[in-house]
């Protein structure tokens, strides 16, 4: 039975092999870019990049960083997930920046929430905002 990437997703299944012939399809892909894209995070600033990586020559350049599993060159598409570890108060202020963007209102408004994020990560050190993020 076919089913919809949504469901593999809530599965978590996990595949040891790939049929390198095989692609996912491009609906789905883009399926499963839009849940990453709402992937929670403890600050809603998602603290992370996904990278899609297609190019079979730079996936098998990946292949001894990710302990020669060969699902990195045999899959169709390739997603790692890359941790922001800088966030300090730039990178909040653009987040917030984006959202009064995207869903109106004001700066003013997102204070407090503002405050709360600064304090937040002000008080970790590199190796903290790497667990954070991860």
């Amino acid at each position: 039975m076919k089913h919809d990437i949504t469901h593999y997703a809530k599965a978590r299944y996990t595949t040891k092999a790939y049929d390198p012939k095989r692609r996912i399809s491009d609906e789905n892909v883009e399926k499963l870019k839009e849940l990453l894209r709402f992937s929670p995070s403890s600050t809603n600033i998602q603290p992370w990049h996904f990278i899609l990586v297609e190019n079979k020559n730079l996936r098998s350049e990946l292949l001894p960083h990710s302990w020669n599993q060969r699902q990195v060159v045999d899959c169709s598409h390739f997603l790692v997930l890359a941790a922001k570890t800088n966030m300090g108060e730039s990178e909040i202020d653009t987040f917030l920046q984006r959202t009064v963007d995207i869903r109106g209102g004001d700066l003013e408004s997102l204070s407090m929430y503002r405050d709360m994020m600064v304090g937040f990560t002000a008080g970790m050190d590199p190796a903290a905002r790497l667990q954070w993020s991860k």
